[in-house]
């Protein structure tokens, strides 16, 4: 039987529901995959159906489920750096909106908030240029510092 995990990345939303309706085990929402993502990493950045389907279970996660917005995957990540790189807005402005994920959350290792990503990203990924606006519409503040020193806007050149 797959798993919770395997079920976000699959975005097969139904199971999803089913799993948290007949309840969890404990620490199944906080624990790692093969990758090193938790559900709610799977769930914003992968999950077949795109965006809009990945908005609707992270929402499912966060709110019947409990998952924590804030919690990093085990490369160092936030969620919402992962939906954000996934160029998935509507998943992005859930993750902030309507789950107080903070939008200049970063990466452990780098500090890479996920405007950092995105910029970063930039010039090899079509696209994200929409999801640099989206992550300053939530509140993403141009103005982070990595652990480097740099700005998104650095990383874009």
């Amino acid at each position: 039987m797959p798993s919770l995990c395997e079920h976000c990345t699959a975005g097969a939303i139904v199971r999803v529901r089913e799993c948290l309706e007949r309840g969890l085990a404990p620490g199944e929402l906080a624990a790692y995959n093969a990758r090193g993502n938790t559900c709610l990493h799977e769930a914003s950045s992968s999950a077949s159906g795109g965006d809009r389907r990945a908005a609707e279970m992270v929402a499912l996660l966060v709110r019947d489920g409990g998952a924590d917005v804030a919690q990093l995957n085990r490369n160092g990540e936030p969620a919402l750096v992962l939906a954000a790189r996934a160029n998935f807005p509507a998943t992005v402005r859930a993750l902030v909106f309507n789950l107080g994920a903070d939008p200049d959350q970063g990466c452990t290792a780098s500090g890479w908030t996920a405007l950092h990503a995105v910029a970063a990203a930039a010039g090899s990924t079509a696209g994200l240029d929409g999801m640099a606006r989206a992550l300053l519409s939530v509140g993403a503040s141009p103005d982070a510092r990595d652990r480097e020193g740099r700005r998104p806007v650095d990383l874009a050149r």
